[in-house]
């Protein structure tokens, strides 16, 4: 998996299997009408594409989203998700099943790019879920927001009525041990950005990483829900009432280099070098 694009026109997962998998499946193509009842669905070999005939571009209103699952030859190698690996905590199982992984597919949506982050998802996720039902992969490898995800995790989150609890898989929030100074960290998340929506930072010391990375998780969520609304120069809430954490428009730490907003949870929370 090459490492994930920060903003872009198309949103995608690839899947990997421990088995050939066939596309042109009575089964999937069910479920897909299942899932995406007012869909037209195209089989070709190779190729799956659904067209969201109920979601035109507002501007081009010939013109629907669409998803495509794209079937693939190439094999799968632990090697190039070592730093997704790195970042899916939650999965213990996460490498034991790509070692297994032989072959892979992508899902990708197409034309989508002028819905809402959170209806673009949702109609994203609902192509996605009927694939994993068909066809079974051993993984999901979450390219957007640089995680592996277990599929069984991924149905349940989907079988959840909460427009939030089905997002969570798609953002993630990642740490990394930075500096000399003890305890000093950046935490971030993935997966704003390839909604187009900013992602989020802070850098920080003598705070409990839990805490943030639920802070930062829950702000992300509102963000997915809500939109580009944490202007240049606003605070939010920190860990408690006392704490103000400035928003500030910078690029990104870790990569992919984006440009997000970083939160700065002043003195004496604050790390890095912090010109205000």
């Amino acid at each position: 998996m090459s490492e994930p694009e920060a903003r872009g026109a198309t949103y995608g997962v690839e899947l990997f299997f421990d088995r050939p998998y066939d596309l042109a499946s009575p089964a999937l193509a069910a479920h897909l009408r299942a899932e995406c009842p007012r869909a037209e669905v195209h089989v070709k070999k190779g190729v799956v594409a659904v067209f969201h005939s109920d979601v035109t571009n507002p501007d081009a209103p010939t013109v629907a989203a669409q998803t495509l699952v794209l079937g693939s030859d190439a094999s799968v190698d632990v090697a190039e998700v070592e730093s997704a690996l790195a970042q899916s905590r939650a999965w213990p199982g996460a490498r034991a099943a790509v070692s297994r992984a032989r072959h892979r597919l992508l899902v990708t949506d197409l034309l989508s790019s002028f819905l809402p982050a959170p209806i673009r998802l949702e109609v994203f996720q609902r192509v996605l879920l009927a694939v994993v039902r068909a066809l079974s992969p051993v993984a999901i490898s979450w390219g957007p927001a640089g995680s592996l995800v277990d599929p069984s995790v991924f149905l349940l989150a989907m079988a959840s009525p909460e427009p939030q609890e089905r997002a969570i898989l798609a953002l993630n929030v990642r740490l990394f041990q930075v500096g000399d100074r003890d305890g000093e960290c950046v935490m971030d998340t993935l997966g704003l950005g390839a909604l187009m929506l900013p992602d989020l930072q802070i850098h920080f010391s003598d705070l409990d990483p839990n805490d943030v990375a639920r802070h930062l998780f829950n702000t992300a969520l509102y963000v997915l829900e809500k939109g580009d609304v944490l202007a240049e120069g606003n605070t939010i809430r920190g860990l408690d009432d006392d704490q103000k954490w400035l928003c500030v428009r910078e690029e990104s730490i870790a990569g992919p280099k984006r440009v997000v907003v970083d939160f700065d949870p002043g003195p004496p929370f604050s790390a890095g070098d912090r010109e205000r």
